[in-house]
């Protein structure tokens, strides 16, 4: 089994670090970002703009501070947006009726886009529904080293297990070496870290998922929290919500977490480094 469970993890692991792990969802750029060609989608004006509100603006919050405060107006606001949230919303502040930038509708990120839209216009328009998502969020900074990842359950902060996964970072050039990008892998790239199962925090079906700036789930994997066999490979953020949301049995979920570091201008390439993450969502009785 562990055999068995290495490789896959190696095939998975492999395929999302191709490219020296997977870059985030990058910002909406090219024809697609132009609003000029689209055709405009049906909306109504928004009464109060940012200048007439004595409301803090969205744009000058903190990404998870925004976000908190457009999903008290907008539940259904996707978990991961297909798109830079904060320009979007300095977009809208700027002009709430700006047409979507492509003329096929009725996809996921159209969806999104429109509530983001819905959002910020009932924000700016007085439709909070009540102060509290106007605060800062109340969840701290976890408190250990490469925490890229945790969990919010039950109000409280829970911090999954966590093992070293694999980095790439840039050597300064020194005498006679050139310099370059140092590759290292840890023993969890390999092994995966299912064996330390009973060290995984156990959260129930409704937690939320956090991760910093510059931090990316690369990859997804479901077990059986019982047997340990592998139910879903490589998945992504929505079909674990789907996955858990079906289930009749406690899951071990593994999420391999990556961050973008600082850009090197001679190599034309960023640094970055994983950690793998394991955590079990109860179902059963």
């Amino acid at each position: 089994m562990k055999k068995t469970f290495a490789l896959l993890m190696i095939s998975a692991f492999a395929a999302a670090l191709a490219s020296g792990c997977v870059s985030p969802k990058p910002a909406i750029t090219g024809e697609n970002a132009s609003p000029a060609s689209a055709t405009e989608a049906p909306t109504e004006a928004v009464t109060d703009t940012p200048e007439q509100t004595e409301l803090p603006r969205l744009s000058r919050m903190t990404e998870e501070e925004c976000t908190k405060t457009l999903r008290a107006i907008v539940p259904e606001l996707p978990e991961e947006m297909p798109f830079d949230l904060m320009d979007l919303v300095r977009r809208f502040e700027e002009d709430i009726d700006m047409p979507y930038w492509s003329d096929v509708y009725f996809t996921p990120e159209h969806n999104a886009f429109e509530r983001v839209r819905s959002a910020v216009k009932g924000y700016y328009g007085g439709e909070m529904p009540d102060d509290t998502a106007l605060l800062p969020s109340t969840v701290p900074d976890p408190p250990a080293d490469h925490q890229y990842m945790w969990l919010v359950f039950d109000g409280s902060m829970v911090l999954p297990y966590k093992e070293f996964a694999c980095s790439t970072t840039y050597i300064e050039p020194d005498g006679v070496n050139e310099g370059g990008m140092l590759h290292a892998d840890g023993m969890a790239f390999f092994a995966g870290i299912i064996s330390h199962r009973d060290e995984f925090p156990e959260v129930g079906r409704d937690f939320e998922i956090m991760l910093y700036d510059s931090c990316y789930i690369s990859t997804i994997n479901v077990c059986d929290a019982e047997t340990q066999e592998r139910l879903k490979s490589n998945i992504r953020r929505d079909e674990l919500d789907e996955t858990i949301s079906a289930a009749d049995r406690d899951l071990i979920v593994e999420m391999i977490v990556g961050r973008t570091g600082r850009y090197i201008e001679a190599l034309d390439e960023n640094e970055h480094d994983a950690y793998i993450f394991g955590f079990i969502v109860k179902n059963g009785d």
